[in-house]
This record gives C-alpha cells, sequence and structure tokens, in this order.
C-alpha cells in the first residue's frame, strides 16, 4: 500500500500543459465578443466548467497540486465573472424586450379600434419575460374588449342614423375581424349588417330618385316628351317602391315634384297639340297633318295623338260634305259655250296638277312610311329597355323588401321573442332565400333554428 502511495506521489502534470488547458479556455472566452466566432456565451462557460473540474482531478493526486489549483482558480473566478455577465445581460436584454413590449401594446391598444390578435400575442410573449406585466395586460385586453363589445353597436347605430355608411361599414368589418374576441352575439352582428345594407339601399334610391328627377327636368327643357314619360313612369315605380322604407314626410315631397313634373310634361304636350288645332282651323288640314307628323316624330303620347287625328278626319269628312253641292251650282249657273271651255280648260289644268301632286303626295308618303318605320322600330327599342329596366327595379324592390324582413326577424330574435321569430321566419322564408345572397340567408336560418333549439 506504501509503495502504490509513493507511486501516486511521484505522478507530475508539467505547468505548460495546465497553461495550455487554462489559456484555450480564457481564449474561447474572449472570442465570445467576436461576432465571427459564433461562439455563445453558454459554450464557452460550460467549456471553462468542463476544464477546472478535469485540472481539479488532476492536482488530487499530482506533485504540482498547488500551481494546478492555483490556475484553476484563476479560471474558476472568469467563469465566475462570464456567468454574472451572461445573466446581467439576459437580465438586461428581458428588460429591454418587456420595454419595447410595452411600447408596442400601449401604441396598439390606444387606437380607436385595436387589433386584438396582436394584442394577444404580445401578452403570450410577455409571459416569457415579465409574468407580472402579462397579468396587467390581460386585463386591459379584457376590459379594452368588453368596452368596445358595448361601444361599437351604439357607434353603428348613430352612424346609420347620419347616414356615415363608411364608418358603419368599417366597424362592422372590424367587428368581423376580431369576432372571437369581442362579446358580441352573432344574432347583433348580423343584425347590424342588416341594418346597413338596408339603410345604404335607401340612400342609393335617394341618389338615383334625384338624378331621375333631373333629368326628367333636362328632357322637358329639351322637348325630349318620350324620355319625359319613360323617366315619368320610372319615378313612379320607385316611389311606390320604397313607400314603405321611406319616412311619409320625406316621401310626400318626392311625390309632389314627381306630380309637377308629370303635370308640366301633360301641359307641354297639350300646348303642341293646340298649335295643330289652330293650324287646322287658320291653315287647313295639310298644313295640320304636317305639324302633327312633326309631332309624331317628337313622340308625343298616342292618346292625344289620336284625339287630333280624331279631330282632323271629322274636318275632312266636314268638307268633302260641302264640295259636290259648289260644283252642282257651278254647272248650273254657267251655260255658255266659253264658259264650256273655260271649264275644260280648268279641269285640264287641275288634272295635271293633280298628277303633279299625286307624285309629290307619294314621295311624301314614302317619306312618311320611312319616317314612321324608325319611329315604331324607336319606340320598340325604347319599349324593350323600359322592360328591362322595370324587371331590374323589381329585382332590387324584392332584395330592399326582403332585408327589411331580415331586419324584423333579427330585431324579434334580439327582443327574445324566439317563437314569434320562427313564426315570421316561415312566412317569409321563400322571400328571403330568393333575394338574400347565400350567406346572409344561411346565417338568418342557423339562428331561428339556434335560438328555438335551445331549451
Amino acid at each position: 500500500a506504501s509503495q502504490s502511495g509513493a507511486e501516486k506521489q511521484t505522478t507530475y502534470i508539467s505547468q505548460s500543459y495546465v497553461d495550455s488547458l487554462v489559456d484555450r479556455a480564457f481564449y474561447i472566452f474572449n472570442s465570445v465578443s467576436d461576432p465571427a466566432s459564433g461562439i455563445p456565451a453558454e459554450r464557452a462557460v460550460e467549456y471553462g466548467k468542463q476544464i477546472a473540474a478535469k485540472l481539479r482531478e488532476i492536482a488530487r493526486d499530482d506533485v504540482n497540486k498547488k500551481y494546478i489549483l492555483w490556475r484553476t482558480g484563476e479560471l474558476e473566478a472568469q467563469i465566475y465573472l462570464e456567468e454574472s455577465g451572461l445573466l446581467l445581460e439576459k437580465e438586461q436584454f428581458r428588460a429591454k424586450e418587456s420595454n419595447e413590449l410595452v411600447m408596442l401594446y400601449n401604441a396598439e391598444i390606444g387606437k380607436g379600434r385595436p387589433d386584438f390578435m396582436k394584442l394577444w400575442g404580445m401578452h403570450g410573449r410577455m409571459k416569457t419575460t415579465d409574468t407580472a406585466r402579462a397579468c396587467t395586460m390581460e386585463k386591459s385586453i379584457v376590459n379594452r374588449a368588453s368596452a368596445l363589445s358595448r361601444e361599437i353597436p351604439s357607434a353603428v347605430e348613430i352612424a346609420l342614423e347620419n347616414g356615415e355608411y363608411e364608418s358603419a361599414r368599417g366597424d362592422l368589418t372590424y367587428c368581423e375581424a376580431n369576432r372571437q374576441y369581442l362579446s358580441l352575439s352573432s344574432i347583433k352582428l348580423a343584425s347590424l349588417q342588416a341594418k346597413l345594407l338596408s339603410d345604404f339601399s335607401l340612400s342609393k334610391e335617394r341618389l338615383l330618385l334625384k338624378n331621375d328627377f333631373d333629368s326628367l327636368s333636362s328632357a322637358l327643357v329639351s322637348n325630349r316628351l318620350p324620355e319625359s314619360r319613360s323617366l315619368a313612369l320610372k319615378i313612379r315605380n320607385r316611389l311606390d317602391g320604397i313607400q314603405k322604407a321611406m319616412l311619409q314626410l320625406e316621401w310626400s315631397k318626392y311625390n309632389d315634384e314627381y306630380l309637377r313634373l308629370s303635370r308640366k310634361t301633360g301641359n307641354k304636350e297639350d300646348s303642341l297639340l293646340a298649335i295643330v288645332q289652330s293650324r287646322l282651323k287658320s291653315q287647313g288640314i295639310v298644313a295640320a297633318e304636317e305639324f302633327l307628323d312633326t309631332l309624331r316624330l317628337h313622340g308625343v303620347s298616342r292618346e292625344k295623338m289620336a284625339k287630333i287625328d280624331r279631330i282632323i278626319l271629322e274636318e275632312v269628312i266636314a268638307r268633302k260634305k260641302t264640295e259636290p253641292s259648289i260644283v252642282k251650282i257651278s254647272i248650273v249657273e254657267d251655260t255658255s259655250e266659253a264658259s264650256v271651255l273655260n271649264d275644260l280648260l280648268a279641269v285640264a289644268k287641275k288634272r295635271v296638277a293633280m298628277k303633279k301632286d299625286s307624285l309629290a303626295s307619294q314621295r311624301n308618303e314614302n317619306a312618311r312610311l320611312t319616317q314612321t318605320a324608325e319611329v315604331r322600330r324607336d319606340r320598340m327599342r325604347v319599349a324593350l329597355e323600359m322592360q328591362q329596366k322595370r324587371q331590374q327595379e323589381r329585382m332590387q324592390e324584392n332584395t330592399r323588401r326582403a332585408r327589411q324582413e331580415l331586419i324584423a326577424v333579427y330585431t324579434l330574435l334580439e327582443s327574445g321573442k324566439e317563437k314569434d321569430a320562427l313564426a315570421y321566419f316561415q312566412k317569409v322564408r321563400e322571400l328571403l332565400e330568393e333575394n338574400l345572397s347565400d350567406e346572409e340567408f344561411k346565417k338568418v336560418n342557423q339562428s331561428v333554428s339556434l335560438k328555438n333549439s335551445n331549451p
């Protein structure tokens, strides 16, 4: 045993070897500050600890124990400093990250409509750096979401009342994007969306009415009578369609304006036809018919044109009844040869004139037929356009009615009248299914079914 102990005392590790191990550890510590080395501080500390443990193991039975332990002490002191710096650096990094998160969080939550996905993401990051601040952030986010859940519906209602449809649409879009974070019921949200679409549709109707009234006034000034009648009919149909949705006082104002312009259209046609009657009396049938043909091209209503046609026809019949008696009187009174010769010459001249008149009349008739065909084609085109417009207006009216009924269903659901809502929904189901989008109908159908399935 003593011999083995003596052998252990003769174990020797050179100082240069010890120095090389310690210097290697110090070199790695210095390399941490160089980004190009790619050596993290944690790895350098871990390597230093491994060297220190190895040296202490060697020094236990070595002749140079004191030297080895001295160099090991230097290395361990440096390891302590490196670990302290690393901890301080980590703490500073956490504090910096925490402060940056707080700044970003305050900037986001201070917005009128904050993004709750971002807020909760910041909260998750804060939990890894500062638990106390994370708890404060959580309470703040919950309170902000609760406040917005009360604020936004009121803001949308006010915006709709003031006609600020873009603002209302923006709030509802925000609610959809942050729906999982806000305590808004799907029924309430769908009801607000239905009101927005309905009110926006009425606003568009007001704008279209204004444009139609302006167009009708312009057409009357320019004597575009067919266009005037078409626009008047269009306005009439539009007013009838929105009467239930619009306030009575506002609707009456639009209706009075329609009646005024409609009477103006009729008066303008009557004044033109009065000119025809005046020409008939002063200049005869031909002049009256020429002016009447002009009015046909300008599109005076068929009913009033038929009335004037009847007056002219009666005048023609009345004049033909008097012509034979005039001829007979002339024959009785003129019996001389000279008179007969004069009559023959007059008849010949009359035949020549009639032939010329016949050719001119044929040309005029051909022109009139061409104009009549053009007028007929124009009327057919206008009739087709009016039919298409009426069809489009009917579709718009059905959509407007469907949105009104949709609001009524949601109102009953919000009031807690689930059974009444179900009965009313069944009543207007066909109208809603045909005139709402698939998504809107599916949403209201699910809302009604869900409310009535709950005990």
